[in-house]
């Protein structure tokens, strides 16, 4: 997952842990008895609890991060200091020096490596025998792109997102090229045209940047986290389709349209540099692949700051890009 920390989160976590360092050494229990009261740990669990619901209900890392990782920190310092703690550390590194259980380490390894290494060579053979994409299948990684260097798209966490442009090199009539490609003879009469080929975007770009740009697969996870999207069963007009490969790639995406008289869900996606279809969750040049929907309630699939002219976006991206370098 392409994480990235944010600056204030960072800081926040610092900051927190200084004041807890501090406040630890300053603080004198009054006596004997009120040492014995667990109010450290009690209201350490209720911090991490509270920053886990913060992190389920998708609430910014800023909001959640720094006192989940404070808690957590305390938890684990004020275990350390528990004699139970000390005692099953000693009986570990007792155990690691002992002869016998360097041999029954070895004796339980050889055979699950053995058998998960098999598992591994069954698992290679199941995806080998998987339908094959047609030949030519518009994929983003059978081009070659050109990163923008004055433009940017940023999540609503406020995570950069790259944009290209197809280079130089790859232009040409992709009308033409379309109409000689084997999916498009497959299934030209089971598509619907809503767009002819053309350059400027890919399949990600068109849902999520308005059609202006490129976006890469590696890329589309991010958005759907930071975004706020969820998977859903019973996709509704405006969810994204996002088609992935055996190996969990993200290959294709489409917004979803609706559905057929025989309640089959209709989608709409560009493909690739070509043109712009609907089309069935079963007919699409992307066979070997498996499609989830998600839904959002932010209102619209587009990132923020496409348009260039948002100074808060702006600022956004210049702290997250000088925040990763």
């Amino acid at each position: 997952m392409n994480w990235q920390p944010d600056l204030y989160t960072v800081c926040l976590t610092g900051l927190g842990a200084s004041a807890l360092g501090l406040a630890g050494l300053v603080a004198r229990p009054r006596s004997a008895k009120v040492r014995r009261r667990p109010v450290g740990v009690l209201t350490a669990l209720a911090v991490l609890a509270g920053g886990g619901a913060a992190a389920l209900a998708r609430l910014p890392e800023v909001v959640w991060l720094p006192p989940l990782a404070l808690a957590a920190a305390w938890l684990l310092l004020v275990g350390l200091r528990q004699p139970a703690v000390t005692s099953a550390a000693r009986i570990a590194w007792a155990t690691a020096r002992n002869r016998f259980a360097h041999c029954a380490l070895l004796l339980v390894a050889g055979p699950a490596l053995f058998a998960w290494q098999a598992y591994r060579m069954n698992e290679g053979a199941d995806v080998s025998d998987l339908p094959a994409a047609f030949p030519g299948a518009p994929k983003s990684d059978d081009v070659v792109l050109e990163p923008l260097a004055d433009r940017f798209a940023v999540t609503d966490a406020g995570h950069v997102v790259r944009l290209y442009s197809l280079a130089s090199a790859e232009g040409g009539d992709n009308r033409e090229e379309e109409a000689r490609r084997q999916w498009y003879q497959e299934l030209a009469h089971q598509m619907i045209r809503t767009g002819d080929a053309y350059p400027t975007c890919n399949c990600h770009g068109w849902v999520f940047a308005g059609g202006q740009h490129w976006i890469h697969g590696r890329d589309v996870d991010l958005i759907l986290h930071d975004n706020g999207y969820r998977a859903v069963t019973a996709p509704q007009a405006g969810d994204v389709a996002v088609f992935r490969s055996a190996q969990g790639h993200v290959e294709h995406t489409g917004v979803v349209r609706g559905t057929d008289a025989e309640g089959k869900v209709l989608i709409e996606s560009k493909l690739g540099r070509y043109g712009r279809f609907i089309h069935t969750a079963e007919q699409h040049p992307y066979p070997d692949t498996v499609i989830t929907y998600y839904h959002s309630r932010r209102g619209g699939n587009l990132l923020r700051g496409l348009s260039g002219g948002d100074g808060e976006v702006s600022a956004l991206a210049v702290r997250a890009t000088s925040t990763a370098n």
